[in-house]
């Protein structure tokens, strides 16, 4: 029996939002433009210690995460995903652990993925928010030093005939180069993937650009048919 795999990015792909925005917007820090840091994840750190140096407790971060909802086309998406004896679902997101698993249990989803590749994160024992990453030294020059999703990607495809690579950002234009002429990138009408996937003249993937929401079930439902 051939078997799908779907690839979930999280922010601007699953949830309408980027997870982070909702802490980033608390600390009157400089800009992800103008910080200084290579990395999101360096910079999200620096934005966590300083938010809860200025007394933001873990139970208001926690509630920050879970306060995210996920569209009801989305959720129907990924249910039918799992629901599926052809196709199975996995995030790779810049984000971290932590706070996709917050959102995810908030809005039902815990169980519809059956992995969550992303930067570790946890409260420490003095409930400081930590977060590292998901792994160094991978050798590509088009991603950030803590992931590439390609590499992450890999021993995932394992069992697979054909995957799905849902995606919107700059870190998503990696791993949809990376697929073949069997697979299929959907790609968030607007965004940077959407504009750019093509640049290089090297997507060999099958590309759709979505509205997503209900564009996304339509397309999800149709190519589980």
């Amino acid at each position: 029996m051939s078997k799908t795999l779907f690839v979930f990015d999280f922010d601007n792909t699953l949830i309408n939002v980027n997870v982070d925005d909702w802490f980033t917007e608390l600390a009157p820090d400089k800009p992800w433009e103008d910080s200084g840091f290579t990395t999101w994840t360096d910079y999200m750190q620096h934005i966590f210690t300083a938010i809860q140096s200025r007394g933001y407790t873990k139970e208001q971060i926690v509630t920050g995460m879970e306060s995210i909802k996920i569209s009801q086309p989305i959720k129907e998406a990924c249910r039918a995903i799992n629901t599926s004896q052809r196709a199975d679902a996995i995030i790779i997101s810049d984000a971290n652990t932590f706070s996709i698993k917050q959102v995810l249990k908030a809005n039902g989803m815990a169980e519809m993925f059956k992995e969550i590749i992303s930067n570790p994160a946890h409260f420490d024992s003095q409930g400081l928010f930590k977060i590292d990453y998901y792994h160094r030294d991978h050798g590509c020059p088009s991603c950030p030093a803590n992931l590439c999703k390609t590499e992450a990607l890999v021993p995932h495809k394992v069992g697979y005939n054909r995957i799905v690579y849902v995606g919107d950002g700059y870190n998503d234009i990696c791993p949809s180069l990376s697929l073949s002429s069997n697979d299929v990138v959907l790609a968030r009408k607007g965004l940077y993937l959407a504009k750019h996937v093509n640049d290089s003249g090297m997507l060999k993937a099958t590309l759709h650009v979505l509205d997503f929401d209900e564009a996304l079930l339509k397309t999800v439902q149709e190519i589980l048919v």
